[in-house]
């Protein structure tokens, strides 16, 4: 009798395979320019908060294609660039993590 790998074994097998493809090729996953939609997934906000992001003049629209984008590399560098606002804040103040 030969012995067959039960249900959850293929399915971690088939799950590393998927992930080595995807890993292959991660714009599928995340491509660089964004609608508006996927970037509000991408930063975790309303599709209104990225709204005024782009008013704010915060991150520019791309414009390609006939359709208006937002460029992940922006995103990535505001994401940076307010972790250093929020540092700029808290240096020299009472803020204790304890």
């Amino acid at each position: 009798m030969s012995q067959t790998p039960n249900v959850r074994e293929l399915l971690d097998l088939v799950a590393a395979r998927v992930a080595n493809k995807l890993s292959l090729h991660p714009n599928r996953l995340c491509p660089r320019l964004m609608t508006l939609p996927q970037a509000a997934l991408y930063l975790g906000f309303t599709e209104e908060a990225v709204k005024d992001l782009i008013k704010q003049g915060a991150v520019a629209i791309v414009r390609a294609c006939g359709g208006q984008y937002l460029d992940r590399y922006d995103l990535d560098d505001w994401i940076e660039d307010s972790k250093q606002a929020w540092a700029n804040l808290t240096r020299g103040s009472n803020v204790s993590c304890q």
